[in-house]
């Protein structure tokens, strides 16, 4: 599983040098203020990098990906723009509550086609392992809009159950409606046991193979690593697409904004 995190715990190791420093002008130990400051410059460094380095680092490289591919970039987007994420059952499920933790979104442009450009936003989720350590864990989703009406459905990996629902069989009556998915049912991905063993598939809809057919299946095994699984929800109207606990670089932004509106069409056909 991929985990990106920052947390109090782990982040102890940059402050080993500050410690360094303290012993060292406490007992004595070396009298060179040169060397002391040298601890004491490289510990500051390091709490600077730690605290701001990688998230400014991130956010350059996204503005960078906004620019060069006509999107608009709001590192805090406001509610009013979050609405069609927030539309789709399993979004909670991959960030903690509140809608700051909705981060780095990316609209596109209204010059370029939106079929070809997702929104795509990032879901943070924390997890606390005790008063001390927070982990997070961010996972970018990606939403394709259609003008067609198409049954509602969610194929989720045994991954994602397994990891934020604590199960990898069908998801319990507690979670379903928790997810507000009580007219979902589960559905046997049948004559294909290869994506059986990875995924489960809920619908509105009985008849739901015909549209996640097996060409579909073999597409979504064809284009991905073979040790990672994709995610999709269809609200009725539009999709979401992500990999659990993953958020990704800009060339793999790219290559998964080609496999998920390839997905798209192939799902509209």
């Amino acid at each position: 599983m991929k985990r990106n995190y920052r947390d109090f715990g782990f982040g102890i190791i940059f402050y080993i040098p500050m410690l360094i420093t303290l012993f060292i002008i406490k007992f004595e130990i070396i009298n060179d203020i040169r060397v002391i400051g040298s601890v004491f410059f490289i510990s500051l460094l390091s709490i600077i990098y730690y605290f701001f380095g990688d998230p400014i680092i991130r956010r350059n490289n996204l503005e960078k990906f906004a620019k060069h591919e006509s999107y608009d970039f709001f590192k805090a987007p406001l509610s009013n723009q979050l609405s069609e994420f927030k539309s789709f059952k399993s979004i909670n499920r991959l960030k903690s509550f509140g809608d700051f933790n909705f981060i780095n979104l990316l609209l596109p442009q209204q010059k370029i086609s939106r079929d070809q450009s997702p929104k795509i936003v990032t879901c943070r989720r924390e997890y606390r392992a005790d008063e001390l350590i927070r982990n997070y864990w961010y996972t970018q989703v990606y939403l394709f809009e259609t003008k067609k009406d198409l049954p509602s459905f969610l194929l989720i990996s045994h991954a994602l159950q397994k990891n934020i629902l604590q199960t990898e069989s069908k998801l319990s009556d507690k979670s379903m409606n928790e997810m507000q998915m009580q007219n979902y049912e589960f559905i046997d991905i049948k004559n294909n046991d290869l994506v059986k063993n990875k995924y489960n598939l809920y619908s509105t809809d009985k008849n739901i193979e015909s549209l996640l057919d097996r060409e579909f299946f073999n597409f979504i095994n064809d284009g991905i690593k073979k040790d990672m699984t994709v995610n999709i929800e269809s609200n009725g109207r539009n999709f979401i697409f992500y990999v659990t606990d993953k958020r990704h670089s800009i060339h793999e932004m790219n290559f998964y904004i080609n496999l998920f509106s390839i997905m798209t069409k192939k799902l509209l056909q």
